[in-house]
C-alpha cells in the first residue's frame, strides 16, 4: 500500500488518503464493514465532484 501511495503522490501529483482497516474486535471498530463503509461515503461526500478521481485499493482477506 505504501509503495502505491508513493507512486500516486510522486509520479502522479494526486493527492490521498490511505486507511488501513481496522479488526472487528479493535476498541476503535466494532464492525469493519461499517467502518469501511462509512470512510467510503465520507470520502466521496467531501470530494463529490466530476473532476475528482476516486479510486478504492483492496488488498487483504475477507471471510463471512
Amino acid at each position: 500500500m505504501d509503495e502505491l501511495a508513493e507512486v500516486l503522490s510522486n509520479t502522479y501529483h494526486f493527492s490521498l488518503e490511505a486507511a488501513k482497516i481496522p479488526s472487528s474486535d479493535s476498541d476503535s471498530c466494532r464492525n469493519s464493514w461499517r467502518w469501511l463503509a462509512r470512510i467510503v461515503h465520507d470520502f466521496t461526500e467531501r470530494n463529490d465532484t466530476r473532476d475528482v478521481l476516486k479510486i478504492v485499493y483492496y488488498s487483504g482477506h475477507s471471510f463471512l
